[in-house]
């Protein structure tokens, strides 16, 4: 009788080194998912971070891209605007003086169409 209390009392520990371990595993599995679940969102948030990044500098390309376009534009239709001498260092008076000349070629088309109105 004393044996068999001796047995119950040794398979009394081992159960319960049995059950903490497994509770040991399980926070230790707990934690290591914890961490692997930060670790998904840091790389989504990076990821994040790289798209934004790389739509920006798309955006900024094609911007700079539109104002190339829009100064080639200008100068070419300065440039067909014969008496009229542009130094090409100054965009902004490129700018100016083609704006002045369409200004003065609309005046002189809208006192035409008046002066044939009249006749």
């Amino acid at each position: 009788s004393i044996q068999r209390i001796r047995e119950l009392k040794a398979q009394k520990r081992k159960l319960e080194e049995q059950n903490a371990v497994r509770k040991e595993s399980k926070v230790t599995w707990q934690k290591l998912e914890a961490k692997r679940e930060l670790l998904r969102e840091k790389q989504a948030a990076r990821k994040e971070q790289q798209t934004e990044r790389r739509n920006k500098r798309a955006e900024e390309k094609e911007r700079l891209a539109q104002e190339r376009m829009m100064r080639h534009r200008s100068l070419e239709a300065v440039n067909m605007l014969p008496h009229v001498e542009i130094p090409l260092s100054s965009e902004t008076l490129c700018g100016e003086i083609l704006w002045k000349e369409l200004f003065s070629a609309e005046k002189a088309a809208a006192k035409v169409k008046a002066k044939a109105e009249e006749d």
